[in-house]
């Protein structure tokens, strides 16, 4: 058991308020305004999610005669995530 020398007692930090201009609830306004930005740029990150798969899968059929099992362990994704946007992300015809 240590014991505190005279006069070394611990002295509690003082709680400071996290919010001092009481604002309190807007953090959940900021946290919806996202989300909906988000959702509205979600068709430019379809098509960017797209190019991606297709460069990915074109890059790695560049390297498929010197790694091959490599390769196709690249383009097994690639060409999984470019069926997938396709398939569940973009509208179907009515």
């Amino acid at each position: 058991m240590t014991s505190v020398p005279a006069g070394h007692m611990h002295v509690p930090a003082p709680v400071v308020d996290p919010d001092p201009y009481g604002r309190r609830g807007t953090g959940w306004l900021v946290f919806a305004a996202a989300i909906l930005g988000l959702a509205g740029f979600m068709r430019i990150w379809l098509v960017v999610g797209i190019v991606a798969a297709m460069i990915g899968a074109l890059s790695a059929m560049v390297w498929m005669p010197y790694h091959p099992v490599w390769s196709l362990a690249y383009i097994v994704p690639a060409v999984l995530v470019f069926y997938a946007l396709l398939r569940y992300a973009m509208p179907l015809p009515d």
